[in-house]
């Protein structure tokens, strides 16, 4: 969204606000900690001293790509995890969809001109924990639902949220392909949410892979 900014508002500071904080929590001023990105040191005074209080406190980053990459992936990643439970295939299979997925978002994050160091922050690791294990989450909802035999259209009917990473899945498998990085578990999911493959289908091929250096 950056790029769009900039391409629209060429003089513009963008800042960008993201991490592990469901707005219930912080709500009832449960102790929240997010990230907020930008490259203008003005702008992330302003910015922290107006968000920043007794239990809502904000780190800072200069990495706008990656806080941003972040804040779109885990969403797949959750509905990935969200999968994992409704199909009943364990929690071994959960820790490995993200320890897995973790590693794509790296892949992709460093493609794109992010860091890795930003993957294992607030806005990655940290909201990639609270998205993909919490059952309050949206897009692990979405996933949990399907995997219980739900249809996507079903859900979405009886739903009064939006879970992102049905949009979020698109735009990224473009940037898979046009980048051709390898990110099997974001296509396993794009081929379920976008060309209805059969879970069978999706299993079968994430574990027929030919076995790889970690």
């Amino acid at each position: 969204l950056s790029d769009i900014l900039i391409k629209l508002f060429p003089k513009s500071n963008i800042a960008i606000l993201s991490g592990p904080s469901f707005a219930i929590d912080v709500l009832k001023k449960n102790p929240t900690a997010v990230t907020i990105a930008t490259k203008n040191s003005k702008l992330a005074n302003i910015a922290v001293s107006l968000l920043s209080n007794s239990y809502f406190r904000v780190y800072l980053s200069k990495d706008i790509i990656g806080v941003q990459i972040n804040g779109a992936m885990k969403n797949v990643l959750a509905i990935a995890a969200g999968l994992t439970e409704g199909l009943n295939l364990g929690e071994n299979a959960r820790a490995a969809i993200l320890a897995r997925g973790i590693k794509e978002i790296i892949r992709l994050t460093e493609t794109v001109g992010g860091k890795k160091e930003t993957v294992i922050g607030l806005s990655g690791i940290g909201d990639i924990i609270l998205t993909c294990v919490s059952k309050s989450s949206r897009n692990y909802k979405l996933g949990y639902m399907l995997g219980k035999g739900q249809t996507l259209r079903s859900i979405l009917q009886k739903s009064d949220h939006v879970a992102e990473g049905l949009e979020n899945i698109r735009v990224v498998y473009y940037l898979k392909r046009k980048h051709k990085i390898n990110m099997p578990i974001l296509t396993a999911v794009y081929n379920i949410l976008v060309r209805n493959y059969t879970f069978d289908q999706v299993i079968k091929e994430l574990l027929s892979r030919p076995l790889v250096d970690e």
